[in-house]
């Protein structure tokens, strides 16, 4: 009569870590290279998952993802496309790169002009505003001081006489 112990399977373990029922039915685990002792109701399912990855799998980590990055720039595509026949080298990296900088810069620079100029543009027109604000205020300030300053018809008192 044979026990579950002596039907175990022998196997080396080929995954980093592998969780398995030992010989008597328990659930264990073992490292790479590790040579275990499997449950005979256990062996079919070790040996399923007790194998490395494709080395597919390991190049492509995320299959079926689609690449959204964005496209190169100009500088980006004319240094991944070389310089004619000649290689590219790494200070005509860096020219093109700096050259693209520049370009992004001196846009910079423009649109910040325009913004200044928008600002002050608003700012003298508020000025205006606030000027002929002013002066509406003040006019209607001094009318407003005549009126109690000049006497009425019905405030106007004969003497007794």
């Amino acid at each position: 009569m044979t026990t579950a112990a002596q039907d175990c399977a022998e196997r080396v373990v080929k995954i980093g870590l592998a969780t398995y029922r030992n010989e008597h039915n328990r659930t264990t685990y073992a490292q790479m290279h590790a040579t275990v002792r499997i449950h005979p109701d256990d062996v079919e399912h070790f040996d399923r998952l007790n194998h490395p990855p494709k080395i597919g799998a390991i190049l492509d980590p995320m299959p079926g993802i689609e690449d959204v990055r964005r496209e190169p720039t100009a500088a980006e595509r004319r240094i991944m496309e070389g310089f004619g026949e000649r290689p590219i080298t790494h200070e005509a990296q860096l020219i093109a790169l700096a050259a693209a900088e520049q370009q992004d810069d001196f846009a910079a620079i423009e649109r910040e002009r325009e913004v200044r100029q928008r600002v002050d543009e608003t700012l003298q027109q508020s000025s205006i505003e606030d000027e002929v604000q002013r002066r509406v205020e003040a006019e209607l300030a001094r009318r407003a001081q005549e009126a109690v300053e000049a006497p009425t018809a019905t405030s106007a008192r004969k003497p007794r006489g």
